[in-house]
């Protein structure tokens, strides 16, 4: 199930959200944007686009934790990019403190150990291609548009979930059951709020909590909280945040970095066209200007780059190799099998009502105008040209088919009233 959710109350219908939507997942029918849910990849665009606010995400309020004895917040690095220059993570970690939590735990530990990880692997395997599984909207959009890539995402478990599992284990070891330690994410990410509802890819996070939800908590308390400055900050690990930061750290010079929408579908178009050739690494981000341009954020992205940069240089702790490792030996890196999910797109339940209802599209799409105009409510004239094959629209959705249905049928009773004088 999808989290992105729609006011229709506050809906215009001007199609601003479906002209972004890189599957395709929106349409405007009767004056109000509909959501195709089982095409949306949760990538957040409309909710970025949408200038009624009508588009949001649905995710866990702060009193949604209090059924947990021991509470820990998981940590973006992102929100450490939410306040000013001169606002420390560790007064930040502070404040989500006061919000309820019982400790803070950071995803850059998650993505300090990856880092380590992912250097073996490409440094063992150097002539394989491989993508960037960190997004998952990337991996959604792969898995439904571009399935022969699925084979190219790094199999590796996501930072978010590698840091889950290690701080609830040992808590567990600590003394406390399963059933008291709840662990929950604060994300800029709305793919990622989606992933961890449906239980794909996340067995340890019990609840995500947005970063604009944690920032109203968070700025209240920053002038009064008491500053604790425990606990390692991981200036490598916090670099993933921003576009970059992830293939950087790899320490090899043949990968490429792309970020937005329209960017990483060209790139992905291009790469199963054969065109990037030599290239041993592509660090793919739905959001511009990776995580730290997320729907769920508040700061300016620029800004953010720019906190997240000055982080990185600030502070330079590592993880010791032996915890390394030991995660390593405990299987901590492997990930869910990443499989095709071209469902969204089949025209027919076999091959034979495919190919008819194909041709009967393309004979279709012949008739339209072929200027992706929005009007009909699609987003393109082929996306119409499926609605209409599914009976979910009709060709005078079209304004120029119901215009030339018009005149034609303005022809028509003309030439009859003309019969009868």
């Amino acid at each position: 199930m999808s989290m992105i959710r729609i006011n229709k109350d506050l809906c215009k219908g001007c199609v601003n959200c479906i002209r972004v939507c890189p599957t395709e997942a929106l349409r405007v029918r009767f004056g109000k944007v509909v959501l195709l849910e089982d095409r949306c990849i949760d990538c957040g665009e409309c909710i970025i686009a949408c200038p009624e606010h009508a588009i949001e995400a649905e995710t866990e309020e702060v009193r949604d934790m209090s059924n947990y004895r021991m509470k820990v917040a998981l940590v973006s690095s992102v929100l450490y990019a939410q306040f000013g220059l001169d606002v420390s993570p560790y007064l930040i970690r502070s404040a989500v403190k006061e919000m309820g939590f019982d400790l803070i735990m950071d995803v850059a530990f998650g993505t300090e150990v990856s880092t380590l990880y992912l250097r073996e692997l490409v440094r063992e395997n150097p002539e394989k291609l491989y993508i960037s599984s960190m997004c998952p909207s990337v991996v959604k959009l792969i898995q439904i548009r571009f399935p022969s890539l699925v084979e190219c995402l790094t199999p590796i478990a996501s930072p978010e979930e590698i840091s889950a599992r290690y701080i609830k284990e040992k808590l567990i070891s600590e003394g406390y059951r399963e059933d008291e330690v709840g662990v929950f994410l604060i994300t800029p990410c709305t793919a990622k709020s989606a992933d961890i509802k449906e239980g794909r890819g996340s067995h340890y996070i019990n609840g995500t909590i947005s970063v604009s939800e944690a920032y109203k908590y968070i700025i209240k308390s920053l002038k009064t909280v008491k500053e604790d400055r425990s606990g390692p900050i991981f200036g490598e690990g916090i670099s993933w945040v921003r576009d970059g930061g992830e293939a950087k750290s790899l320490g090899i010079l043949n990968y490429l970095v792309v970020d937005g929408v329209k960017n990483v579908l060209k790139v992905l178009d291009d790469l199963e066209l054969g065109k990037l050739r030599g290239i041993n690494f592509i660090e793919g981000r739905m959001c511009g200007g990776g995580c730290v341009g997320g729907p769920l954020n508040v700061q300016n992205p620029y800004l953010a780059r720019v906190k997240i940069r000055m982080l990185e240089d600030t502070y330079k702790e590592s993880i010791d190799k032996s915890l390394y490792e030991y995660l390593k030996a405990n299987d901590y890196f492997a990930g869910e099998e990443i499989r095709v999910d071209s469902s969204p797109y089949k025209l027919g339940e076999d091959v034979s009502s495919a190919i008819e209802r194909m041709q009967e599209l393309e004979e279709i799409l012949k008739t339209l105008p072929g200027i992706d105009c929005g009007s009909c409510g699609a987003p393109t004239c082929r996306a119409l040209a499926e609605d209409i094959v599914s009976g979910d629209a009709r060709i005078t959705d079209c304004i120029f088919k119901l215009k030339d249905n018009i005149e034609e049928y303005a022809r028509s009773l003309l030439k009859m009233i003309r019969e009868v004088k």
